[in-house]
């Protein structure tokens, strides 16, 4: 009886955490009738966002009995990604983050100080933002005591790296950057680290954060999308590195 109580409490609390998550929307229609800048963190495209991202959340996390939690029981035990999951969690410790704000400064100036800001500032305020919603819902992890499941922090700067990234890239840039923070999120529900619903909050919030302070920066991060130098993480059988590539 207690243990349901606890349970009651805990779904109270999380679903509270998402209505105030959901608050923002309540500008949608004024941003449409105003017109909402550009120029500012809450605008049009951020808004849309977080709604998708917060309304997927809660539907995942309400219908799990039925859905995500036997999907989650089954990769926890048939490990689909074996032994390649742990680049997964290599990845989704600010690696490719760090990486990029390395290459930028080093290879890319005068542009790449202003997109080395935008990485360190979208992967610190989305990760702060993690780390305050983690010790408030104080949702237990799936295999262990530990009280910090949600949202999945490494998910959060995994999508602010890749958000970051498609802003000042072509495409064919973008997209391998969100493969790899998609593969982030899968590895921390196949090693039984985070829920579904943990991933897809962690991705809504470090896309947010990407798009937010690129907006909220007015012209500073507003630079040419450009392809002369990129890093990616190299993940074959045995082997495990980073591709530099730089074009002049």
């Amino acid at each position: 009886m207690k243990t349901e109580i606890m349970a009651s409490w805990e779904f109270m609390i999380f679903k509270i955490f998402l209505i105030l998550a959901l608050l923002p929307l309540s500008f949608i229609n004024e941003a449409k009738a105003e017109g909402a800048s550009d120029h500012s963190f809450f605008n049009k495209k951020t808004l849309s966002i977080m709604a998708g991202g917060t309304a997927a959340t809660l539907l995942t996390y309400t219908t799990r009995k039925h859905y995500s939690a036997p999907l989650e029981r089954n990769w926890g035990s048939q490990k689909p990604l074996g032994k390649y999951s742990r680049y997964g969690d290599y990845m989704g410790q600010l690696v490719p983050n760090a990486l990029y704000i390395g290459e930028q400064l080093l290879f890319a100036r005068p542009e790449g100080y202003r997109r080395s800001e935008h990485m360190f500032l979208a992967t610190l305020y989305s990760a702060l933002f993690t780390n305050v919603l983690k010790y408030t819902v104080r949702e237990k992890r799936p295999s262990s005591n530990s009280k910090t499941s949600f949202p999945s922090g490494h998910t959060t700067t995994a999508f602010a790296f890749a958000s970051v990234v498609s802003i000042h890239h072509p495409w064919y840039i973008g997209v391998p950057a969100y493969a790899l923070a998609t593969f982030v999120g899968v590895s921390r529900v196949n090693d039984k680290k985070h829920f579904i619903h943990d991933v897809l909050f962690g991705a809504t919030i470090g896309t947010t954060f990407g798009y937010g302070t690129y907006y909220a920066s007015g012209e500073r991060y507003k630079v040419d999308k450009v392809s002369n130098f990129f890093v990616l993480p190299l993940i074959g059988k045995d082997v495990g590195g980073v591709v530099f590539n730089y074009s002049y």
